[in-house]
């Protein structure tokens, strides 16, 4: 954002130091109440579309435009700095041994640049995925071929299990002789018990 405002600068329109110092604070100077300044500083947040390297040009333009007597101290806004971010994003930003402000913003950058690399990785593999569909649709097809095999040789077994059922209907069926002969002494004998 201050680069593109430096660069838009017209040639010669700042004679020395001070001119450039009154331009740049005129331009991104926030001209708020103190009190106001410091609650916005407090509720930094990252924006849904916004960079880390905005958001880190945001942070310390509200960060500087703070009255001296009410700042807090570059370690505090060291501590203060993460919480902008995500907790997975704050957490590794406190993780590591960062002694100033500067370094910390940076490193931020870095984390950025290697979450975005993650999820382009995550999308080219789900691409990947996505294209590797239809070899799973064949090997479907074949699991409903193999289904179909199997339902023909069921069907099979069950037409040979029925005409062996025929066969054996038809056949003369061989009985114990012994056990027509004991039936009726069986029923005699109980008769006979059953009179007694």
């Amino acid at each position: 954002m201050s680069k593109k405002w430096f660069r838009s600068l017209l040639a010669g329109s700042i004679a020395n130091i001070d001119a450039f110092h009154h331009a740049f604070l005129a331009r991104w100077e926030i001209k708020k109440n103190p009190l106001q300044l410091l609650n916005e500083y407090k509720g930094l947040k990252i924006k849904r579309n916004e960079t880390v390297e905005e958001y880190c040009e945001w942070f310390n333009i509200v960060y500087n435009a703070i009255p001296t007597d009410i700042k807090s101290t570059l370690g505090l806004a060291l501590v203060d700095f993460p919480y902008g971010f995500d907790v997975d994003m704050g957490y590794q930003l406190r993780e590591k041994d960062l002694t100033t402000l500067e370094e910390m913003q940076a490193n931020a950058i870095k984390v950025e640049a290697n979450i975005l690399t993650k999820k382009g990785k995550i999308k080219f593999e789900c691409r990947v995925t996505i294209k590797e569909e239809p070899s799973t649709f064949s090997s479907d097809h074949k699991i409903d071929s193999l289904v179909r095999v199997v339902e023909n040789m069921m069907q099979r077994i069950d037409i040979n299990d029925q005409s062996q059922m025929r066969e054996n209907q038809n056949a003369p069926q061989n009985r114990n002789q012994n056990f027509k002969r004991n039936v009726p002494q069986i029923k005699q004998q109980e008769q006979k018990g059953l009179g007694e």
